[in-house]
């Protein structure tokens, strides 16, 4: 007679995933449900995420060293505050400037065409793919381009990944990728809130996509972009940069064929390019304006997590052809 054996970590992996996502949503509707601003249920449904996402880090940490902040920590911290909000609030009010007459002639109940007789969820589900679509082709250009890279690429010298340094970058990156993502989803016409709960789950998933967090999160992997896909994004190998560019859902990897997740190799713990970038938080933001100068600023130092085995950043190629 076979028998089964009840392992309890491995439950604890494959359970972390749905309980994550099922209380990060849970934050904003009770929230919600309370009658608070819309602002207010944005940033303390973010804020309550963020909690969570470090205290999990520190009690199922995928690779331990991560867990110790490295010389970019504050640096970190500071883009996460400053970084990330300049960037992406001087886009959107850029983004409502120009469409504001759409948007007031609108309402916030959306567009003519929207489809509202739709159950709010597979309106959030609608909103999300085509705020998804901005995105994915915002961060392919910043790959295939030498002006995109010269933005990106110091969100690839993250040698681990947490949850805090999920907004580790340069503002007119965080810019860039607000113009491309808001301008298609209020051209879709989706009501406003629609665009407030998707850019909540777009944080809430952002935050678990950089997760130092040991979970398994098995189908889950191709409904949204979860830290065993977006490691292998992040990994230290040249190809990492042409898989895997959706930042929130999978769902443009499949269909144009850059997604990557091999369901029988653990996902990298060597991470970051071995490109110059300075070491200094302002020094970051100039770098890109001034290149050549920037060389001879005092730069972050090289990986910190070493190689453990040969199979554990081996990456094979993406399911679908690429040009560059």
């Amino acid at each position: 007679m076979k028998t089964f054996s009840i392992n309890p970590k491995e439950i604890v992996r494959r359970t972390l995933g749905p309980l994550y996502l099922t209380t990060a949503i849970s934050f904003f509707l009770i929230l919600h449900a309370m009658g608070y601003s819309k602002l207010v249920v944005y940033y303390v449904a973010s804020i309550c995420v963020i909690v969570m996402t470090v205290l999990l880090e520190f009690a199922f940490p995928y690779e331990k060293t991560w867990c110790k902040p490295d010389d970019q920590f504050f640096n970190e911290i500071g883009s996460m505050l400053v970084s990330t909000n300049l960037g992406h609030n001087l886009s959107r009010t850029a983004v409502y400037f120009l469409i504001a007459p759409a948007i007031v002639f609108w309402g916030s109940d959306g567009a003519p065409w929207w489809p509202t007789a739709l159950p709010f969820p597979l309106q959030v589900v609608l909103g999300f793919i085509v705020w998804e679509f901005g995105i994915y082709w915002s961060h392919r250009m910043m790959h295939t381009t030498e002006l995109g890279w010269r933005f990106h690429s110091l969100h690839h010298k993250l040698r681990r990944l947490t949850c805090l340094n999920s907004g580790y970058g340069h503002p007119v990156n965080f810019a860039l990728t607000s113009l491309f993502d808001l301008t298609f989803l209020i051209l879709s016409g989706a009501p406003a809130k629609v665009m407030l709960f998707t850019s909540f789950l777009s944080g809430a998933v952002n935050f678990l996509s950089h997760a130092n967090i040991d979970m398994k999160m098995g189908f889950l992997n191709y409904v949204v972009n979860t830290p065993e896909v977006h490691r292998w994004h992040h990994a230290a190998e040249r190809a990492a940069g042409k898989r895997n560019f959706g930042m929130q859902l999978p769902f443009w990897d499949l269909v144009f064929g850059t997604f990557y997740c091999p369901k029988d190799t653990a996902a990298p713990r060597v991470l970051g390019h071995d490109g110059h970038q300075p070491a200094g938080f302002f020094a970051q933001w100039l770098a890109p304006f001034m290149p050549k100068r920037a060389m001879r600023w005092a730069a972050i130092p090289g990986r910190a997590t070493p190689l453990r085995s040969p199979a554990s950043a081996q990456i094979g190629e993406p399911g679908g052809s690429m040009d560059a």
